[in-house]
C-alpha cells in the first residue's frame, strides 16, 4: 500500500486517484482485520475459560499516520 501510494504521488496522479486507491487499499485491510478478529473470539470460545489480551491501541492510528506520513 505504502509503495503503491509513493509511486502514485512521484507520478503526481491526480488526488482523486490516489484517493481511490488509498480507500481501496482501506477497505480491504478493514475486511481482514474484522475477519481475523472475529476468527479469534469464535476460537476463543471455544475454550473453557477463554481471554483475549490487546495491547493499548489508544494512540495506534496517530503513530501510523507520523510513521507513514
Amino acid at each position: 500500500m505504502h509503495t503503491t501510494l509513493k509511486l502514485l504521488q512521484q507520478r503526481e496522479a491526480a488526488d482523486w486517484r490516489i484517493d481511490e486507491r488509498f480507500d481501496c487499499y482501506q477497505n480491504a485491510l478493514t475486511d481482514i482485520i474484522e475477519k481475523v478478529s472475529r476468527q479469534a473470539v469464535e476460537y476463543a470460545r471455544e475454550c473453557e475459560n477463554p481471554v483475549i489480551v490487546m495491547k493499548n491501541l489508544t494512540y495506534i492510528r496517530e503513530s501510523w499516520t507520523t510513521e507513514s506520513g
